[in-house]
């Protein structure tokens, strides 16, 4: 009877310890397995954190300040989020709150091969099966994206390219199979005007604003079942805006 406790014990324990969340960062997408990512256990903290435990830090000097928030929604088949008569999926849309201009260089909260990114979201359907993991990058190196596009073309074979547009901005999106879930990579952004009647003035304006986003860099996984569901939704939301047209 002893020696059962002690089993369930070390397996209680252990799989304590395995447990990962959101906050601990340096989340290893290269490891990740949609099959089993529970992602309503990796956003739990995050999910019931609150502005008094920044406040809390904040006065006593704590530095620096790790204090991450998720946003849960509910989409419909369309990928709307307002008003909704028959649920289709669950989103997960993190982002950092006060304090994050006082993370420390190094901290990121996922990571793949060198590229480090500073955002991780999600798509679950009602039963929290995990559809889709996206991570955004608001500045990446081209030589980290460039070592990422050679590595997934060694293990996957080379990359089919599509394009993504968003607002003045258009991007190219380069896919791989791997085998049940599809890896997408959106990046070289740039500043496109086509279709688009502006005056010289308001180009340059626009071209300023949409300047930051030249750098930024969206990894994708998406299980295949459901690549072309969230491909076709007539409205997209948050990070899905920048899904393959």
């Amino acid at each position: 009877m002893k020696i059962t406790l002690n089993i369930l014990l070390f397996l209680f324990l252990t799989s304590c310890s395995s447990q990962v969340y959101l906050e601990d960062g340096n989340f290893n997408l290269e490891k990740i397995n949609l099959s089993s990512f529970n992602a309503k256990e990796f956003y739990s903290k995050s999910l019931k954190a609150e502005w008094s435990d920044y406040h809390k830090k904040r006065k006593n000097n704590v530095s620096p300040i790790y204090f991450f928030q998720t946003d849960t929604d509910t989409i419909d088949g369309g990928g709307n989020s307002f008003r909704i008569d028959t649920p289709y999926a669950v989103t997960y849309m993190q982002s950092a709150r006060a304090g994050g201009n006082t993370w420390e260089k190094d901290y990121c909260l996922a990571t793949y091969s060198s590229l480090k990114f500073d955002e991780l979201n999600a798509v679950t359907d009602l039963n929290n099966n995990a559809i889709l993991v996206c991570a955004y990058a608001e500045e990446a190196e081209k030589t980290d994206i460039k070592n990422i596009i050679k590595g997934l073309n060694n293990k996957y074979g080379a990359f089919k390219l599509s394009e993504s547009s968003v607002g003045f901005t258009r991007s190219s999106v380069r896919k791989w199979n791997a085998g049940d879930v599809i890896i997408s990579m959106v990046s070289d952004v740039i500043v496109d005007f086509k279709n688009v009647i502006l005056t010289e003035k308001e180009k340059e304006e626009i071209a300023k604003i949409e300047s930051e986003k030249l750098s930024s860099v969206y990894l994708f996984f998406t299980k295949k079942e459901y690549y072309n569901k969230i491909k076709e939704m007539d409205t997209r939301i948050g990070f899905l805006t920048s899904f393959e047209d």
